[in-house]
C-alpha cells in the first residue's frame, strides 16, 4: 500500500519537471511573440470626415489605432506633436496617448475649436522606453464652400487620375473644398462618372493619341510625313463620334489631345515650338471636333498650346480656329531660370492672345488646363530636373500667387495639376509631389490655401493689378461695388509697405493662406501691412481706397 501512495506521489510529480521547461520555453515564445507585434506594429488613422478634411461646423475627432496587433501586447504610449503649415507648435491636440488592450489599442481624439488651417500631428510610439514604427497624422480645417449643385461658371478645377483607376470617393475632395471641376481622361469616361456623382462638372481630355496613329497614314512609301493630304483621320473620329454619343451626358468640355507636341512632333517633324507637325495635326483635330459637335453639340472643344502660347496663330490658320472654344494652355514654370508665377511668359502674351482670338472666334476663350508646382525635395546626386524644388507651405503659397495672376491676365479656368501625390512616394521626385494632398488624399497646405482662396474670391471678378511698391505684387477682386479684396504680396523675402486708404475706414481684416485672421489699424489714411512670399487678403478697404 505505502509503495502504491509512493508510485502515485511520483507520477503526481513528474508531469511537473517534464512540462516546466516546456512552459518556460512558451512563456518566452509569447515574449518574442509579443516584442515581433510591437516591433512590426503600424499606426493607423481614422478621421470622422472623410480625408481629413474639416468644416469649422464638422464633428471632428482622430482615432489612432494599431489593427495588427492581437491580443495584449503591453501598454504603448504614443508622444504626439501637432504643429500647423508654418511649424507653430498647437496646444488643441494632447500631447501623448496610451493604447492598450483594454482600449483594444484605440484611441479616439475628439478636437472642438479648431482654427482654419493645415495641421500635421507627428507620432512617437514607445514601449519601455523602446521607440516603435512612428507615423504622421495629417488634417484640415478648410472654409465651406461645398459644392451642392454644379457650377459651370466657376473658374476652379483640377486634375484627377479616375481613368488610372483612382477610388472614385476621392472626387469628396475637391467637392469639399469648392473646387467645381475635375479635368480627367479615361477609356470609359471614368472621370465624368466620378464628377457627376459630386456635382462636379467634367473637363474630359483625350490621351489616347500621343501621335499620329500608323492607320491613318496615307501616303503610301513615298508620301511626305507633313502633307496634310496624306494623312486620314476619319477613323479616329468615328472612334470620338461614338465615345461623345455614349458619355456625352457626363461632360461639359473636350480637349482633342493632351499635349500632343513631343510624339506628333517626333513622327512628323517639329518640336515644342510647333512646325511641320502642325498642319497635320490641324486636319486631326478639324476631324474630330466636327465629330464631336455632331455627336454631342453641347460639349466645348478645346485645342492645347504649349507651356506659353506658340501654336494658336498656326493652329487657326490651319483651319482650326472655327472648332475652337478653348484655347489651353499649360502654364507650368518649366525652366529654373524663372521659377515663379510672376515670371511665367504666358502672362505678357495674354493681351495679344485674347485680342487674336476675339477677332476670329469671340466665344473662344482660355482655360490653363494644367499648371502646379512641386512640393519635392532636389536630389543633387542625379541629373538635373527643369523643375525648381520648394516645401509643401510655398507649395501652397505659389498657388494662390499662381491663381490670382492667371485670373487676373484674362483666362477663364485653371486645372491645378494634380489632385493628389503619385504613389511613388519618392520625395526626390517631382512628378510625385504635385498634389493637393498626399498620395492617401490626406491634405497638405496647398488644398487649404485653394479652399481659402475660392472662398475670397468665389464670383468675384479681377479688376486688375493694384500699384505697389517694394518689388511687390497687387491685385484686386470683387464680387461686388461694396465688398473688394486686396491681395498682395512680395516676391522674395518680405518687408513691411504702406497704403494711402482715402477712405474713413479705420480698420481692415487680414486673412493669410490657410484662413488665419488678424486685424489691423488705419491710423492717419495710412495702413501698414508686413508682406512677404504669401500673400494676403485685405478685406475692409472701399472701392474708392482701391482705385488706381
Amino acid at each position: 500500500m505505502f509503495h502504491k501512495r509512493i508510485s502515485a506521489l511520483i507520477l503526481l510529480i513528474l508531469p511537473l519537471f517534464i512540462y516546466a521547461p516546456a512552459r518556460a520555453e512558451t512563456a518566452a515564445l509569447n515574449a518574442d511573440m509579443q516584442e515581433h507585434a510591437r516591433s512590426n506594429a503600424k499606426i493607423s488613422i481614422q478621421t470622422s470626415q472623410p480625408y481629413g478634411l474639416f468644416y469649422k461646423t464638422d464633428a471632428k475627432s482622430i482615432t489612432l489605432f494599431f489593427d495588427n496587433i492581437k491580443g495584449d501586447v503591453g501598454s504603448i504610449s504614443i508622444d504626439m506633436t501637432c504643429k500647423n503649415a508654418w511649424g507653430n507648435a498647437q496646444s488643441f491636440f494632447p500631447k501623448s496617448i496610451t493604447l492598450n488592450a483594454a482600449n483594444h489599442y484605440r484611441n479616439r481624439i475628439d478636437l472642438a475649436d479648431v482654427p482654419f488651417g493645415a495641421y500635421s500631428v507627428d507620432c512617437a510610439p514607445s514601449f519601455e522606453g523602446k521607440a516603435l514604427n512612428p507615423a504622421t497624422v495629417y488634417f484640415a480645417v478648410i472654409p465651406n464652400n461645398y459644392v451642392k449643385k454644379r457650377e459651370p461658371n466657376s473658374p476652379f478645377g483640377v486634375n484627377t487620375h479616375f481613368g488610372q483607376r483612382w477610388d472614385p470617393a476621392l472626387a469628396r475632395i475637391p467637392r469639399k473644398a469648392g473646387i467645381a471641376w475635375i479635368r480627367d481622361g479615361g477609356p470609359e469616361c471614368e472621370g465624368g462618372k466620378a464628377a457627376a456623382a459630386q456635382n462636379l462638372c467634367f473637363f474630359m481630355t483625350i490621351d489616347w493619341y500621343p501621335r499620329p496613329p500608323a492607320e491613318c497614314w496615307k501616303g503610301g512609301d513615298s508620301g511626305a510625313k507633313d502633307n496634310p493630304d496624306n494623312w486620314d483621320f476619319s477613323s479616329i473620329a468615328t472612334v470620338i463620334k461614338d465615345f461623345t454619343a455614349k458619355y456625352g451626358k457626363y461632360i461639359d468640355a473636350i480637349d482633342i489631345q493632351n499635349e500632343p507636341n513631343s510624339g506628333w512632333a517626333s513622327t512628323i517633324g517639329g518640336s515644342w515650338n510647333g512646325g511641320p507637325w502642325i498642319p497635320v495635326f490641324s486636319k486631326f483635330g478639324r476631324q474630330v471636333s466636327q465629330a464631336t459637335r455632331e455627336s454631342a453639340p453641347h460639349i466645348k472643344i478645346a485645342w492645347e498650346d504649349c507651356d506659353v502660347f506658340v501654336w494658336y496663330k498656326a493652329l487657326t490658320a490651319n483651319g482650326g480656329g472655327k472648332y475652337m472654344d478653348i484655347l489651353s494652355p499649360h502654364t507650368y514654370n518649366w525652366h529654373p531660370e524663372i521659377p515663379y508665377p510672376e515670371e511665367q511668359p504666358a502672362l505678357s502674351q495674354y493681351r495679344d492672345v485674347l485680342t487674336f482670338l476675339a477677332a476670329r472666334n469671340p466665344k473662344c476663350s482660355v482655360w490653363v488646363g494644367e499648371c502646379g508646382y512641386s512640393s519635392f525635395t532636389l536630389n543633387t546626386n542625379t541629373n538635373p530636373t527643369n523643375y525648381t524644388p520648394c516645401t509643401e507651405t510655398t507649395q501652397a503659397s505659389l498657388l494662390v500667387r499662381k491663381y490670382v495672376l492667371e485670373l487676373s491676365h484674362g483666362t477663364k479656368k485653371i486645372f491645378w495639376y494634380d489632385l493628389k501625390n503619385d504613389w511613388g512616394k519618392s520625395k526626390y521626385d517631382p512628378e510625385d509631389n504635385f498634389g493637393l494632398t498626399h498620395s492617401d488624399g490626406y491634405p497638405k497646405p496647398s488644398i487649404v490655401a485653394y479652399a481659402t482662396l475660392i472662398d475670397k474670391l468665389k464670383g468675384a471678378h479681377s479688376l486688375g493689378a493694384w500699384p505697389i511698391g517694394g518689388g511687390g505684387d497687387a491685385y484686386v477682386f470683387a464680387a461686388d461695388a461694396k465688398k473688394p479684396v486686396l491681395i498682395a504680396w512680395i516676391r522674395n523675402g518680405g518687408h513691411p509697405e504702406a497704403f494711402y486708404v482715402t477712405s474713413n475706414v479705420k480698420e481692415v481684416t487680414i486673412t493669410d493662406i490657410f484662413g488665419g485672421t488678424t486685424t489691423r489699424k488705419v491710423e492717419n489714411h495710412r495702413l501698414m501691412l508686413d508682406l512677404s512670399e504669401s500673400p494676403v487678403y485685405v478685406t475692409g478697404l472701399t472701392m474708392r481706397d482701391l482705385n488706381k
